[in-house]
């Protein structure tokens, strides 16, 4: 059995295993016609705080693929994201951030459409407060001493350690106030206002002001933007100039507050949205944002297709062409006034009372250790009260070992947060399969898989203080098993002044996007910096995501490594785990070498033939090879007619002797010699290339096609073709790069002979 196919069905298994254990006894049976969405975060029922960026993550999946998803929130469309593959893609993420602007229960609806026009959607409820608890400890942050690091005491601060003994996360070497809890900004300094002057050396301790004023704020200028109080329209909050002091995440003038697209840079007239293509209509709501079209259309050009259910909107460009909708909707009915039966399960608990106050851990995976050698490890597991961090993990190649130090291997991205209800226990699974390779003489390799079995985790929250924590699988094979290490920690495992943040590379729709998790207090830092070699991007503190621009894009063969850190000033946090983007595969260089010709004879025509009958001429042609959509052509020409008295012309030139073989590279030196003993007007237009082979690139997938073709002068009649013809070899058919193989065409009685080589590898 192939590989490819065990794991899909392992990977089956495990899901149905997976469903069970989020729903118990309820069987998710969706529409084939309907995608499945889930949201991811925020959780259903959760507190967030007014102004507060919220990050948004949500996932469709279809076996009809994807081509649309998009996040609606109180029935306005937020955002968007459209693929441009023809087939669509699945799975499909959508990761943005809102920030809520009033108190109150919001409704988001996260709703895909799939390429046969099917659709579903996942709805939740968040309640929106004035009462901020960034850190999620269930303590609010006008009464957390320690409001990004959760806690369980009532001060919202880590419990002490040996270390830390005020638990304020700063560890009493480099904390000037160690028996108080304090801000990271102030040396670990009590500091109210967050300014980064410590609250016993700040004359304006409740006003947020810059260390060069103790504290203060410029005068006439409170939150000391450059914008006098008096102009200023957010006096209380840094801004920019443009947008009358508030603040402008994406500097197109408008005020957040006022932007409804607050980190995409836009126009007043649509309320800060950008329009690239500029027909009027936003790119959010906008079905061909790349070419203008009216707004009744979608933002597309009108194509006549008719419009069955006279929504105004094309069939050709409607979302749903056979339900009325609005343009607004892409031809759509706006969520919540049809009758899509909701394809997540969690939908059903959107009236539940919402949870209680949460905590986090970090699960951070040690060590990993299996108990025989194997060619390859896949595993799968899952982490969270609902198993709501679900992953695949491998290949891992043993290479001759059987235990890795997973943070080591994967690059320091061994750690998962996750976010639980006080008092429930961290509960998560991991499921392993080893793959043995069997080489058979003659038919090539066959793998076998061995179920390695499960660990199953649940953790109270008294293990969640860092010691270490080793399980051994159980239900594998006999004989087959693997052991893993681990640890739980209250918070971030490492005690550092800030969390590092936790990035992830998308590939959606031919496109790169980069997604960032960050776990600390975005007000703390001025932004990330995304580093690839010795090149950095500075991205905005309010962003959690990044469309790759092209001149990030690694050169074909070569691999680029992505890290991201917080900063603030000139001071550089912790960095991410790294992910890898790797380029295309380079295509394959491959050489040609005409190498000869065999001239039978039988040819059968009379001007084929000389007086003497034994050679034919004089010839002219071209040899050739193509692959990746380009060719490579030699033109050579060894045939003229002269005129050595008026009234009768000869043709002149290399005659080929039949029954004879000729070497390719004698026929272009003869052209050559002819070309260079001549002197004066009267000399032929002959040519040959300097060399007799063709270099030609080929994708990894592209067939080889190479060919000839020669004729012969004739005085009296139209040129005769003695030889033409093509040969193709398919790709997993060519040589190894290092390897000459000989390929003989044949066109009447000529035979062609060829010398394919290839210089390097895919």
């Amino acid at each position: 059995m192939q590989r490819g196919c065990v794991i899909l069905s392992i990977v089956a298994m495990l899901v149905v295993c997976l469903v069970l254990a989020i729903a118990g006894a309820l069987v998710l049976m969706p529409v084939p016609s309907q995608p499945v969405v889930q949201i991811n975060a925020p959780r259903n029922g959760e507190q967030i705080a007014v102004g507060q960026q919220t990050l948004v993550q949500a996932l469709a999946r279809d076996e009809q693929k994807i081509k649309r998803i998009e996040l609606w929130v109180d029935g306005q469309l937020l955002d968007a994201q459209t693929t441009n593959l023809p087939g669509g893609i699945s799975p499909f993420p959508i990761v943005t951030s809102w920030q809520a602007r009033t108190t109150g229960a919001h409704t988001l609806v996260v709703r895909a459409f799939n390429t046969t026009g099917g659709r579903g959607q996942a709805t939740i409820v968040v309640n929106a407060t004035d009462a901020a608890d960034r850190d999620h400890d269930g303590v609010p942050d006008a009464r957390d001493t320690c409001p990004d690091q959760p806690g369980a005491d009532a001060r919202g601060c880590p419990a002490p350690s040996a270390t830390d003994r005020d638990g304020d996360g700063v560890l009493d070497s480099a904390d000037a106030c160690p028996d108080q809890p304090g801000s990271p900004l102030a040396q670990g300094c009590p500091d109210a206002d967050n300014d980064g002057v410590a609250d016993s050396t700040d004359a304006c301790p409740r006003e947020p002001g810059t260390a060069e004023r103790n504290g203060c704020p410029a005068p006439g200028d409170s939150d000391g933007d450059g914008v006098a109080d008096a102009s200023d329209a957010c006096p209380r909050e840094p801004g920019t100039t443009s947008a009358r002091g508030c603040p402008d995440n994406d500097d197109d003038g408008i005020a957040d507050r006022d932007d409804a697209c607050p980190d995409a840079p836009g126009a007043p007239g649509l309320s800060g949205c950008p329009d690239r293509d500029g027909d009027g209509v936003r790119d959010v709501v906008d079905l061909c944002p790349d070419v203008p079209g009216p707004a009744s259309n979608a933002g597309c050009p009108p194509t006549g297709a008719g419009d069955r259910d006279r929504d105004g909107v094309d069939d050709s460009t409607d979302l749903a062409p056979g339900e009325a909708g609005s343009a607004d909707s892409g031809g759509a009915p706006t969520p919540g006034s049809d009758d899509v039966a909701p394809s997540n399960p969690l939908d059903d608990m959107r009236l539940a009372p919402p949870p209680p106050p949460v905590t986090g851990v970090t699960f951070e995976a040690l060590e990993f250790q299996v108990s025989r050698d194997y060619n390859e490890v896949y595993c799968y597991g899952g982490l969270g009260g609902t198993i709501s961090i679900v992953e695949r993990f491998g290949p891992f190649r043993t290479l001759g070992a059987r235990r890795w130090d997973i943070a080591e291997y994967l690059g320091g991205a061994n750690s998962r947060f996750v976010t639980l209800s006080l008092g429930e226990p961290l509960q998560g699974f991991l499921e392993c399969v080893g793959y043995v390779q069997h080489i058979i003489p003659g038919e090539g390799g066959e793998e076998t898989p061995f179920n390695l079995g499960s660990i199953r985790i649940r953790h109270a929250q008294s293990d969640w203080d860092g010691h270490t924590i080793t399980q051994d699988s159980s239900g594998g094979a006999s004989g087959h098993s693997f052991r893993a290490t681990y640890r739980l920690c209250r918070g971030a495992c490492r005690n550092t002044d800030f969390p590092p943040p936790f990035l992830h590379l998308y590939s959606i729709g031919g496109r790169r996007q980069f997604v960032w998790v960050w776990e600390g207090n975005r007000a703390n830092i001025d932004g990330f910096k995304l580093y690839v070699g010795n090149m950095r991007v500075r991205l905005r503190a309010s962003q959690f995501s990044f469309w790759a621009p092209a001149y990030l894009q690694p050169p074909c063969g070569e691999r680029y490594e992505f890290r991201m850190t917080a900063f603030r000033g000139d001071r550089e946090l912790p960095f991410s785990n790294t992910v890898y983007w790797s380029g295309e595969q380079c295509p394959r260089t491959v050489r040609v070498t005409f190498d000869r010709i065999r001239v039978g004879g039988n040819w059968g025509m009379a001007d084929e033939w000389n007086s003497s009958g034994e050679v034919m001429g004089p010839v002219y042609g071209t040899f050739w090879a193509a692959g990746s959509g380009s060719e490579q052509v030699l033109t050579f020409d060894a045939a003229t007619i002269a005129w050595p008295l008026p009234i009768t012309p000869v043709d002149r030139g290399l005659f080929l002797r039949i029954n004879e073989e000729w070497s390719i590279r004698r026929i272009f030196d003869w052209i050559q010699t002819e070309r260079a003993g001549c002197i004066g007007l009267g000399c032929p237009s002959y040519r040959a290339p300097g060399v007799n082979y063709v270099t030609v690139g080929l994708r990894p997938r592209d067939d080889l096609t190479f060919g000839g073709r020669i004729l012969d002068l004739d005085l009296w009649s139209r040129d005769d073709t003695l030889f033409n013809t093509t040969g193709t070899i398919r790709s997993a058919d060519l040589p190894p790069p290092g390897e000459r193989r000989t390929y003989t065409l044949r066109s009447r009685n000529i035979e062609l002979v060829v010398q394919v080589e290839t210089l390097s590898r895919p």
